[in-house]
This record gives C-alpha cells, sequence and structure tokens, in this order.
C-alpha cells in the first residue's frame, strides 16, 4: 500500500510504499527518496537501510518500539490523543515476491563501529 502523511494543503505530504510479507513478518518501506529503501524484521529485530545505487547497506537493531511501529504486534494497544488523517492511496492485496524484502548478498555491509 502508498501511504500519503503530512499536509497535503501546504505541500508538505509525503508518499511512501510499504509492503508486508506476512509470512515471514518482514516489512519493506519505500520512501521517497529515490533508490533508498528500509527493511524491517520483526522476528530478528533488525532494520536495514540499502542504498540501490552504491549497491551498500546498514543493518541495525530495530528501535525498541519495534511493536508500535506500522503493522507490529497486533496486540499493542493505542491511545487516541488527537484527530488526524491517514491516507491510504492505493491499497492492493497481491502475493509478493520474497527477493523484495532481502538484501543481496553482494551488498557492501560496513564493518562495525564504521557505519556512520
Amino acid at each position: 500500500m502508498t501511504y500519503r502523511a503530512g499536509a497535503p494543503q501546504r505541500g508538505a505530504a509525503i508518499e511512501q510504499r510499504v509492503r508486508w510479507l506476512a509470512a515471514a513478518q518482514i516489512m519493506r518501506i519505500d520512501p521517497p527518496s529515490p533508490e533508498l529503501h528500509v527493511i524491517i524484521d520483526y522476528v530478528a529485530r533488525r532494520m536495514s537501510v540499502v542504498r540501490d545505487a552504491t549497491r551498500s547497506m546498514v543493518e541495525v537493531p530495530a528501535p525498541d518500539n519495534l511493536a508500535n511501529m506500522i503493522g507490529g504486534n497486533a496486540a499493542t494497544s493505542s491511545v487516541r490523543r488527537a484527530e488526524v488523517q491517514v491516507s491510504a492511496v492505493p491499497v492492493e492485496y497481491a502475493p509478493q515476491g520474497p527477493a523484495v524484502f532481502h538484501v543481496s548478498s553482494d551488498y557492501v555491509r560496513p564493518a562495525p563501529g564504521t557505519a556512520r
């Protein structure tokens, strides 16, 4: 599905595509930045930021509030704080190829402690 967030009346809205591989509990987010995507593995609690242009990636532990992220733990409760509009444009239901949820083994992974 593609989400539109922000204030479109002020020209500040952004769109990003979100895909979910439900069986493996892996999410892929394609933000408006070209040649960049994020893969979140909810089971392994890992998040990878991938740059296709440079064939590189940085992998970090997922944030502690992982369950509160989009598609997180279904048992998570929410508290209504304000009136907001969330637009999902469009929503498509279709099988997802698992390849788009994994980083190619030939992508450069910086050594621990060298990523910035």
